[in-house]
């Protein structure tokens, strides 16, 4: 959802006239002789015929053309409100977890039935990927995980399972491949403040969060970011210790 996950304004003047309603005259009352002077329409002279005379025709009472037009530049206006809203507390949210200890995530894999301990992957790079098989987002950047895990051997991955079902999950695997380990973990999420997938997390080898996206990822933005934290560790390596 920003949304976040964006914003247009959009605005429509349209002048028009109203006519006034024509006034319905009122029957006299039974046994009442006296008649008060007759209510009707003022009539108008059809221009086009000598000594003819029209009534105005009624216009319709229903909503203009500009209300309907101010009616949808609220709704759109509260639209991208929302969106927007979305985005910054993406933003807030990963700038509270990066650079911190990663949260721990323990269970046992839905494919192969083996335990999972994220502490154990200590000493490695490790992929963290929150997801849902009735995500779309997820199911397009699914076989990027996949690349990326079939060039990079060396770096750890766990999917975690977000409101979705186990048998469901099991299909999803075995008909787009993956053969790392899927946790099904509320508490993980809860841990790292998972609000909407997919959503995913590079740790470093010294088990600090380094890196955060929300919505798809790519094998070229992971292997960016490893890339990155890689020389930052490297150029660190050689600044002498105080």
């Amino acid at each position: 959802m920003s949304g976040s996950n964006h914003a247009e304004d959009q605005s429509l003047n349209v002048n028009e006239t109203s006519s006034p309603v024509r006034e319905t005259p009122k029957e006299p009352e039974h046994g009442n002789s006296k008649q008060g002077p007759s209510h009707q329409a003022p009539s108008e002279q059809d221009p086009s015929k000598p000594g003819m005379v029209t009534s105005p025709t009624p216009r319709s009472t229903g909503p203009s053309i500009k209300m309907i037009a101010i009616g949808l530049a609220v709704v759109l206006t509260a639209f991208i409100g929302v969106l927007a809203t979305r985005k910054t507390q993406s933003n807030d949210r990963a700038s509270r977890v990066l650079g911190q200890a990663a949260p721990q995530i323990t269970g046992i894999s839905l494919l192969d039935g083996k335990p999972f301990d994220l502490a154990a992957q200590q000493g490695k790079f490790v992929v963290v990927n929150y997801f849902a098989t009735w995500c779309p987002p997820c199911v397009i950047e699914h076989p990027e995980l996949v690349k990326f895990s079939e060039a990079h051997p060396e770096v750890g991955m766990v999917s975690v399972v977000f409101q979705d079902n186990v048998d469901g999950v099991r299909k999803f695997f075995a008909k787009r491949g993956g053969t790392w380990p899927v946790i099904d973990s509320e508490r993980a999420a809860v841990d790292f403040g998972v609000r909407g997938v997919p959503e995913t997390y590079l740790i470093s080898p010294a088990g600090q969060l380094i890196f955060q996206t929300n919505g798809g990822v790519t094998q070229k933005a992971l292997e960016k970011a490893i890339n990155r934290a890689s020389t930052a560790a490297a150029v660190a390596a050689t600044v002498p210790a105080q």
